[in-house]
């Protein structure tokens, strides 16, 4: 059992590590985003996907220890948390602190990572916005005016009312 808990503490570790690349990657990510730089944010955003790559077979890996170790203690590896896991290893005190220690890091680079992903989405959100009311106003300003649909020698006013910014061409 010893080294099926080395092997969930490295598995922890190795995402640990991968987390706090990604809270790298969305730290400099906000940056980006408050530049407005499109292709160094397209750059970055394949950075993050491969870390997240990267995370998923670390969790699966690390679900597959979860499940090694409860068919060894006989429970359910659905019940199997890593505080379950920490109150089953009295004795062992060297693996039950660095799980302790993995699992409160991991925590709180997590909980870090939502908020800044939150800021990142509130930014991006900002920027689409403006955006749009800089199309509008383009939009606004490209019509002209329309008293009552007549020139100025009483024939009907049949100029261009197609309001479109772009043309559609397939």
């Amino acid at each position: 059992m010893a080294s099926l808990i080395e092997e969930l503490i490295n598995t922890l570790s190795e995402e640990l590590d991968s987390y706090n690349q990604i809270l790298e990657v969305t730290n400099a990510k906000t940056d980006i985003i408050i530049r407005g730089d499109v292709s160094a944010l397209q750059e970055i955003t394949e950075k993050e996907q491969n870390i997240a790559g990267r995370l998923a077979r670390l969790e699966k890996k690390r679900e597959s220890h979860i499940e090694d170790i409860s068919l060894v203690i006989n429970i359910n590896s659905k019940e199997l948390s890593l505080t379950k896991l920490v109150e089953l290893l009295k004795g062992q005190e060297k693996e039950r602190k660095e799980l302790m220690d993995i699992n409160n890091q991991l925590k709180e680079t997590i909980e870090e990572l939502q908020n800044r992903s939150e800021q990142n989405k509130a930014l991006i959100n900002q920027s689409l916005d403006l955006i749009d009311f800089t199309i509008n106003a383009i939009r606004t300003s490209r019509v002209a005016p329309q008293t009552a649909g007549y020139e100025n020698k009483g024939k009907a006013f049949e100029g261009n009312t197609n309001n479109a910014m772009f043309d559609a061409k397939q």
